[in-house]
């Protein structure tokens, strides 16, 4: 009875060592858990030392730690250098407004505001609240006109007559139509356009003034998931973008 107590015993000792060493194998052949911390970053001046910290751009240190000592005659380790890159840009409208001084009726057209846009990615150009001027002080004259005709174009040209030229479109047209400017050598550079605005007054339009206030809004079409939508680190500040690190080679 000892002795089969005994054998119970050794057998039970030997199932626990045994599962011990599968174990440690199991422990010794996973990779090591994944090292993500953030070590900043610093701008980079030619001939300058200075270590000034970079406000938008960060750095992160990760993947395995890789140590220890060893008699191979060779040892391989692989480094890799990813850079996520936030889609950018700038924009420049040398006016926001159109002023007319109209003294007899007639159809007009000018051209005096140019905008210039610049990105590293598409952008998305799309309109709201766009319409005829509206007589500010409406009244209920039989036959009196309580707006201006109003129609907007673009152009890269001098004139409104060349092929690049959008065309004639209504203002409050405007609120269907969606321009896509696509990535390009050109966009990275900056792109500018002209901005063509044509009135009608006609004799019906009473003395006064008219006006319409529309919306024109960019929307960046390849922005990282690391950016937020308030101009911003998505996390709030560069300390804590770990989430955003991937273990791919």
């Amino acid at each position: 009875m000892k002795v089969d107590r005994r054998m119970d015993w050794i057998m039970k000792k030997l199932v626990v060592l045994a599962l011990a060493a599968v174990l440690a194998v199991s422990i010794m052949a996973a990779p090591a858990a994944a090292d993500v911390a953030y070590t900043g970053a610093y701008l980079y001046e030619e001939g300058s030392s200075d270590m000034k910290t970079a406000d938008n751009a960060a750095l992160y240190r990760n993947l395995p730690i890789e140590a220890g000592p060893s008699n191979w005659l060779q040892r391989t380790t692989e480094f890799t250098t990813e850079v996520q890159v936030a889609q950018w840009s700038r924009w420049e409208f040398t006016g926001t407004k159109f002023t007319w001084f109209v003294r007899k009726p007639g159809e007009y057209f000018a051209d005096s505001i140019t905008a210039t846009i610049q990105s590293n990615g598409n952008v998305a150009i799309t309109f709201s609240g766009f319409g005829n001027p509206q007589y500010l002080n409406s009244n209920a004259l039989e036959g009196v006109k309580q707006e201006i005709e109003s129609w907007f174009g673009a152009g890269t040209s001098s004139t409104p007559f060349e092929k690049d030229f959008t065309g004639w479109i209504a203002a409050a047209d405007l609120n269907e139509e969606e321009v896509i400017l696509p990535d390009s050598a050109d966009l990275h550079e900056g792109v500018s356009y002209k901005i063509w605005n044509r009135i009608r007054v006609c004799e019906c339009n009473s003395a006064g003034i008219y006006r319409n206030t529309g919306v024109i809004t960019l929307t960046l079409q390849n922005q990282m998931p690391f950016m937020g939508t308030d101009n911003n680190w998505a996390t709030g500040n560069k300390e804590t973008l770990a989430g955003f690190v991937s273990d791919a080679r």
